[in-house]
């Protein structure tokens, strides 16, 4: 029978160990990188906006979004049923110099539907006089909407700054 045998030589164990050491360092770096950068999340006001699901969040220091992404970003102060820094998922439909016409009926992007009908006015005690209108997005800016009815929005409140932006979201 054969058997084997451990080698018992201090040098190999040295390099084992350093090369095990090395190993974790490196996978401990690697999760620190990705606890602090990326967020998997799920909240009730992203399943109102932009419908049931997860969301992989990647957390990037002054992020500026696109088009057609959902973005991740601050709520500011008075943001009626919302703490100020309350994080938000939504859809950037659009940007700086953006045409926007907000009726009650739908809702355009430089003449484009991003939105359906204000159906959140009577939840929210508003009348359709207190957010239709037509206005262009200002410089450092953006418009935003969730993807489903009732989603409360940049058609109720208005622009988001582009400072608010905290990272991009993927649907999962």
């Amino acid at each position: 029978m054969a058997t084997t045998a451990v080698s018992t030589n201090p040098a190999w164990q040295i390099r084992f160990w350093i090369k095990v050491s090395a190993g974790l360092l490196v996978m401990a770096l690697a999760l620190l990188y990705v606890l602090n950068n990326w967020r998997v999340g799920f909240s009730n006001e992203a399943m109102q906006s932009v419908g049931a699901g997860w969301f992989l969040v990647h957390l990037e220091p002054d992020y500026s979004p696109a088009i057609g992404t959902y973005a991740v970003f601050h709520v500011g102060n008075g943001l009626q049923g919302f703490r100020p820094g309350t994080l938000f998922v939504k859809l950037v439909v659009g940007g700086p110099g953006a045409l926007i016409h907000v009726g009650v009926n739908k809702t355009t992007v430089n003449g484009k539907v991003v939105a359906g009908s204000l159906d959140s006015l009577s939840a929210l005690h508003l009348s359709p006089n207190q957010v239709v209108r037509t206005f262009i997005v200002p410089r450092n800016a953006y418009f935003v909407v969730g993807t489903r009815p009732y989603s409360y929005d940049s058609r109720y409140w208005g622009t988001v700054p582009v400072g608010a932006f905290v990272g991009k979201a993927y649907l999962l």
